[in-house]
């Protein structure tokens, strides 16, 4: 099997934790980061071993490199339905942190977009398998907590 290459865009706090996680897996590697911040791009170039040739100031650069086949986006809010679909556009899978749209519009623009170009998309919502997500809908199931 072939690596997945990552490229992050925006490299905040919870880029970090992605990255570190790439470390451990057997399946992906990160190979490119974009940041419009020059010292916060280098630095996270740095810290995990990045090519200095894949360190981009532009997204769309990221977006347009052939060394990269999904990117992690974790951009400010606002900003995460528009390059998810600038991704897709691109045929780049995604893993977009949440929320992945800011409302009912750009959310059916995401979903028709990845659609459109056949690729996989997910949004980083880490409590979709956490226990207390049954737990909550046997509560409300059972009327444990009241009408919902």
């Amino acid at each position: 099997m072939s690596l997945i290459r990552w490229g992050i865009i925006g490299p905040g706090n919870i880029a970090n934790n992605f990255a570190d996680g790439l470390k451990e897996s057997f399946s992906g590697q990160l190979t490119a980061i974009a940041s419009k911040n020059n010292e916060r791009r280098e630095s996270f170039g740095d810290k995990y071993n990045i090519d200095a040739a894949l360190r981009f100031s532009s997204y769309d650069d990221l977006l347009n490199s052939e060394n990269i086949d999904a990117v992690y986006i974790s951009t400010p809010h606002t900003l995460h339905a528009e390059w998810t679909i600038k991704a897709a556009g691109k045929g780049k899978h995604v893993l977009c942190e949440k929320p992945g749209a800011v409302n009912f519009k750009e959310g059916q623009q995401v979903i028709e977009a990845v659609r459109e170009a056949g690729v996989f998309y997910m949004e980083g919502f880490m409590y979709r398998c956490h226990p207390q997500i049954p737990a909550l809908a046997n509560f409300i199931k059972e009327k444990k907590i009241g009408e919902v």
